[in-house]
């Protein structure tokens, strides 16, 4: 796009070659974009710079993101597992070292990056310093799985919640693995599918003239 096409723009030009709608609009952008590529660069750049500030200097903008990504279907996938398996992961060692429950999402609180996690995270402690269990408090604040709160209920009533946290994360670091295993997979043909449409509509719309003036060539010729 950026060294080819222009060439071959100007060759069509001299030759005065009659070109289809499809070259003209490839051969438009060509041209928009090799006269615009620094001021491309500089507003990506800028752009992503303007982002990442934003990113760390605004919760709330944390906060919309996040929420927003747990409401689609893929992402929402993806958030779930993995701020679970942070969660319960380090909620078992935690636990494990004997810090008590509210210290413990004190510290979650601090570490869990997932905006979504780190409000319920705090519902969730400010539950238990009134006097509720951690199960409770779950079911009440919302957002966990039934079969989670169900097996945290368990670890309070046999005193084992720092292997229920653990096999928890076990299986949500396995759900999140899987995953991304799946989605590599569904990814890998729809970039082949998308990058062989691109060459396809670049070779049809660049060969094209090429053939009609080589036919037109060779006609003139039998003269």
């Amino acid at each position: 796009i950026y060294y080819v096409i222009p060439n071959l723009a100007e060759l069509f030009t001299q030759m005065n070659a009659k070109l289809p709608p499809l070259t003209i609009a490839v051969m438009a952008f060509s041209e928009w974009l090799t006269g615009h590529i620094g001021t491309i660069l500089v507003g990506m750049v800028l752009g992503a710079f303007a982002l990442w500030v934003t990113w760390r200097n605004s919760r709330a903008f944390r906060r919309t993101t996040h929420y927003t990504l747990h409401r689609l279907p893929i992402a929402r996938t993806i958030m779930f597992s993995s701020g679970l398996a942070f969660l319960t992961e380090y909620m078992a060692l935690l636990i494990r070292a004997g810090v008590d429950m509210v210290s413990s999402l004190q510290v979650m609180e601090r570490a869990m990056r997932d905006e979504y996690y780190r409000d319920r995270i705090i519902a969730i402690r400010q539950v238990l310093e009134r006097g509720d269990r951690m199960s409770s408090a779950m079911r009440q604040v919302g957002g966990f799985p039934s079969m989670m709160v169900r097996m945290i209920g368990v670890g309070e009533d046999t005193g084992t919640l720092d292997g229920q946290f653990s096999r928890l994360s076990e299986e949500y670091s396995l759900r999140l693995q899987r995953l991304i295993a799946n989605l590599s997979e569904v990814i890998k043909p729809v970039v082949v599918l998308l990058a062989g449409g691109m060459f396809i509509l670049l070779i049809v719309a660049l060969l094209l003239p090429v053939y009609d003036l080589v036919k037109q060539a060779m006609g003139g010729s039998r003269f």
